[in-house]
This record gives C-alpha cells, structure tokens and sequence, in this order.
C-alpha cells in the first residue's frame, strides 16, 4: 500500500517529523505558510530551508487565510506571494497546494492554477468542480481512534495529514514506524495523486 503523509503550517515543530521521518529513511510532504517560514528564516537562517531535503514541500498561503471569506485579490496575493516565496527559496518549482482549514471552492480552484499548482490537497467534502488532480486525506493524524480505523480499512492506498504542533516525539516515530514496518511504501503528496490519476 502506498501511504502519504502531510504536515501542516510549517511551524518549528516539523524538524521533530522530519527528524523521525529521516532516521525511518521515509518521505512526506510539508505545507508551509509564508509569514511562518519568512519568521523562521530570520531567526534559524538557512538551516530551515536544509531541514526539508528529502521532502516535498508545498504552499499554504502566506497566513492561512480562509479563501472562501476574501476577494479574489487577496486570493492572489496570499497564494501568489507564497508560491513565489517557495520557488525562490527552495530555487525550483512548488507544485503543490493545500487550502487552509480546507476552505475552497470552483473559482478559487482555477484561480490558482496560475502560480504553477498542479496538484492540491484539503481537509473537506468534495465541493463541485473539483479538479483532478486533488485529493482529500483518509484521516487526521490527530484524531487517534478515526486515523488508525481508516488505516485498517484502507486498500492500495492511505493519504492523512497532520500538525506537528503539539505532538510528542514517541507518539509520531511509533506510529510511523508501524506503517513502514507492516509493509508499506511511503511516498509525497504529488507522487501519490500521480499514481491515483493513472488508475
């Protein structure tokens, strides 16, 4: 089965993930807000951005506006100035996305496209005009008793995301570490919506 994991905001608590995720030699992907890792820059320096080699990471907005509750400028300006931040930072191109709290809809779906997303993730139901290449995670890491039910379930393939913020070191590593040793293949955002768009 193919798993893949996200994690949220970008906060100092993903060098705790990656950390585990690297000494289990498995891969992910992490959405960063802007204002979070421009603050991060300031105060860790490059180091921040070496953190996340080996890892896919994404846009999330600069702020984590809801951009179902703004124009459509400010749309562009939170998605655009993050994309933009990222390209240049990490010097390639951030084709990923993920809607904050999972807020989207048709017109912000297209809208985006324009700053090179090609493949983007939320927390919610579907809505109408969902794009292809998208996905919507099995479960929230959080959510202890719900995220290890869809797991059991799960067939061929397992998408849940997750904040790092607040989670212990032995909660994370002993959960990751029984996914990869029952046998799966861990694999980054992008890579499992390119395997599901080929089915």
């Amino acid at each position: 089965m193919y798993i893949s994991c996200s994690w949220d905001d970008g906060t100092y608590a993903d060098a705790n993930v990656i950390e585990i995720m690297k000494d289990l030699q498995i891969t992910g992907t992490f959405f960063l807000i802007g204002r979070f890792l421009q603050y991060r820059l300031k105060r860790s320096g490059k180091k921040t951005l070496r953190m996340y080699d080996g890892m896919e990471v994404g846009g999330h907005t600069m702020t984590h506006a809801n951009l179902t509750e703004i124009s459509k400028d400010q749309v562009s300006e939170e998605v655009g100035k993050c994309q933009q931040l990222l390209n240049e930072l990490f010097e390639r191109p951030i084709t990923s996305f993920a809607f904050p709290g999972g807020y989207a809809s048709w017109e912000i779906e297209e809208s985006i496209r324009q700053f090179g997303i090609n493949y983007v993730r939320t927390t919610t139901s579907w809505y109408p005009g969902m794009f292809q290449r998208w996905v919507r995670p099995d479960a929230c890491f959080e959510h202890r008793k719900t995220f290890w039910q869809a797991y059991e379930k799960a067939r061929g393939y397992f998408c849940f995301y997750g904040h790092a913020k607040g989670l212990s070191k032995e909660l994370i590593y002993e959960s990751l570490k029984r996914i990869k040793e029952d046998g799966h293949t861990f694999v980054t955002h992008e890579v499992m919506l390119k395997r599901l768009l080929a089915l």
